[in-house]
This record gives C-alpha cells, sequence and structure tokens, in this order.
C-alpha cells in the first residue's frame, strides 16, 4: 500500500494530535529570542505540544549563550558545523523521530515571529482532509507591514522554485485554503507519516530550494502541499537578487529537474533548458558570476555526484505513483515581474519559455 492511501484511511478524531516545532538558529540571536517568545505565548490549542527544539546549527560559540535559561520550556541541539537549512532541519527530525511519538513536525524560520492563533488552522486543516502532506502559514512581510512575503512557491517547468504574490497586500490573498505546488519552509507543518524515516529535505542542496524539492517528492507520491491563510506570521525578509548564492540555486535547480521529470519529459524539455542555459551564463557573465557557475558546474558534473543523483533519481523514481501529466499540472512558465524585472525577462523570456510550455504541455500523456 502507498503513503498516500494508507493517508487516506480515516483518522481517529478522538485522540489530540501530538506536534513538535522545530526552528534552525543560525546566528542572528535577537531574531531567534523574538522568535522563541512569540512561539512560547501563543502555542495553545486542541493539540498536544510535545516540545519546541532549537538546532543551533553550528553558530559560532557563545551565540545563543543564555537562551536557553531564558526559554526554560525549550530543548536545543547543538551541531559543531553549519549543515545548511536542509542538513539542520534534518537533524533535528531525526532527534525528534528517536525521541517521540508525532503526527506533525512544525518547521519555523528563526526569523518568524508567529501571530495568534497561528498553529491550531494548520493542524485542523490537516486533520480534516488526510492526503494533505504539508501546510503552509500566509507568510507576512514586516517592511512593509499588510504585504505578503509568500502564498506558497511555484514550480517552473525548468526547475525554479518562485515565491508567489511577493510583495502585494494582504487584500489579494485568498480567504480559504488552497492548494500549491510547493510550501515554503519558512513555515509549513508536515505530516510526519507522510515522511516516515526519510529525511526532510536533500541534503545535498543544504539552501535553496529544498522545500520546492520536498514539493515535488510529495506531490510526486499523490499527496498535497497546501495554504492555510488563516494561519498567518511575519516574515523578517527582504528579497534581494541572492547574487551571492547563486551557485547553489544552479546547481540544485538541475538536481531537482534531473530527478523528477520522466525521460521523455526531459527529452521535451531539453530544447528550453538548453535555452535557459544560454542565458543563464550571458547573465552569469554580466553580473560577476561566472565563477560560482563554474563551481555549480563542478559540482554537478564530478563523478561522485552524478553517482549520487542517479541514485537518487532511482529511488524517487520508485516512489512516485502520479504520472508525468500529473505531476506537472501546476507548474508554470513565466517569471513574476516583482522577483525578476527587465524587459529581457518579461518581454523576451517569458513569452518564449511559455510558448514553449503550451506547446509540449500537451504532448506528455506519460
Amino acid at each position: 500500500m502507498t503513503t498516500a492511501e494508507v493517508l487516506e484511511q480515516p483518522m481517529p478524531s478522538a485522540v489530540r494530535p501530538r506536534v513538535a516545532i522545530l526552528i534552525v538558529g543560525y546566528c542572528q540571536r535577537e531574531l531567534l529570542r523574538d522568535c522563541l517568545t512569540a512561539v512560547v505565548l501563543q502555542t495553545a490549542g486542541d493539540f498536544e505540544l510535545i516540545t519546541t527544539l532549537v538546532v543551533d546549527n553550528g553558530s559560532p560559540a557563545e551565540t545563543f549563550t543564555g537562551l536557553a535559561e531564558q526559554f526554560p520550556q525549550i530543548e536545543w541541539l547543538r551541531l559543531e558545523e553549519n549543515r545548511g537549512f536542509a542538513g539542520g532541519n534534518n537533524a533535528g527530525w531525526r532527534w525528534l523521530r528517536e525521541r517521540y511519538e508525532l503526527d506533525y513536525v512544525m518547521l519555523l524560520n528563526h526569523d518568524t515571529v508567529v501571530q495568534p492563533g497561528w498553529l491550531p488552522p494548520l493542524i485542523d486543516w490537516m486533520e480534516q482532509h488526510a492526503k494533505v502532506a504539508a501546510a503552509q502559514s500566509l507568510l507576512l512581510l514586516d517592511q512593509p507591514a499588510g504585504h505578503i512575503n509568500t502564498l506558497g512557491n511555484a514550480c517552473h517547468y525548468l526547475g525554479f522554485g518562485l515565491m508567489t504574490a511577493y510583495g502585494q497586500p494582504i487584500e489579494v490573498a485568498p480567504q480559504q485554503p488552497r492548494e500549491i505546488a510547493s510550501p515554503s519552509g519558512a513555515a509549513v507543518l508536515i505530516r510526519c507519516e507522510a515522511m516516515g524515516t526519510e529525511d526532510l529535505f536533500d541534503a545535498r542542496y543544504f539552501l535553496y530550494l529544498e522545500d520546492t524539492e520536498l514539493g515535488w517528492r510529495l506531490r510526486s507520491r499523490g499527496l498535497q502541499c497546501w495554504l492555510v491563510p488563516e494561519s498567518q506570521l511575519i516574515h523578517r525578509y527582504t528579497f534581494t537578487a541572492p547574487f551571492q548564492r547563486y551557485g547553489y540555486l544552479e546547481r540544485n535547480r538541475w538536481w531537482l529537474w534531473l530527478t523528477y521529470h520522466r525521460l521523455p519529459t526531459l527529452l521535451l524539455l531539453a530544447p528550453a533548458m538548453l535555452l535557459m542555459e544560454i542565458g543563464q551564463w550571458l547573465f552569469a557573465a554580466q553580473h560577476g558570476l561566472l565563477p560560482q557557475r563554474w563551481w555549480a558546474y563542478r559540482e554537478l558534473l564530478s563523478p561522485a555526484a552524478i553517482r549520487h543523483q542517479f541514485r537518487i533519481r532511482r529511488q524517487q523514481q520508485r516512489l512516485r505513483t502520479v504520472s508525468d501529466r500529473e505531476l506537472s499540472r501546476n507548474l508554470v512558465a513565466m517569471f513574476d515581474e516583482t522577483l525578476l524585472p527587465g524587459w529581457l525577462v518579461q518581454r523576451v523570456a517569458n513569452p518564449v519559455f511559455a510558448a514553449y510550455w503550451w506547446c509540449i504541455r500537451w504532448l506528455i500523456w506519460w
């Protein structure tokens, strides 16, 4: 029986859900303190909060000194090295799984501030919908106040993960829950049964697109990701073009793209991917990012990385239960002007890649 079939079974309503909160912290002591202050004040509802765990992701010594005494109800796990967002959450997830029986784990960024009544709507929605494996809160920016950070991540057919509705006023947010392609790892409730003994994220990614990969993985197995807008958090975040981490984005995008599409789909998408690569090389040259791009290629093409990628692909393809046609149902072909302005992207790239996707998506019948 597949995971999706197991989750279709009726869930016992008399048992209070057992929930753990998992926060990965790296430096930024004051942000983490504010996050914990809000969490401690705002975790009440018809569920059993088993624990809140903070993973110190290899921060310099003494960074979080005194916080354990200030928050005695919080458990702490210190890692000796920075394992990135993916590895830090995986370490916390394993630690929780070894010690507690849990129904859900709630991931929070250390730069979030939860709002009153934030957690019960997520739990209630997932208790009522057994095939929902991940439910994301509505993330709002602290500056400007009343504007959206993300309504969930859209997935581009060439592997990009894209925030949705960034910078728009909260009035455009949906009033009711809606299905999304992928949740933001900044505030997402995950069903433990859906993960089993797997890691939450692919640790290779380190940072960027690890939550997008989680969305692809869940959807490939017939499970769903939803936004629950009644649950709201402030995310102290400002989007800037991530030139400093450009290499991670490009490397991880290729891994994602090569993992989940079936071979006929990869062949159909190859011309668009080649055109995107030409554009990315030009972009890298224009912005002084060629060293990062070469780094990404070295990471992708080393013999060990290629062998590992084949293993990951075989594993995920073996566990998938849906067709490429279904998996591609909510993929997008356009880049939002708020995130990627400029006539070259908006007037040239978007129409070309959207037209290509419109032409080939009807051919994906497998």
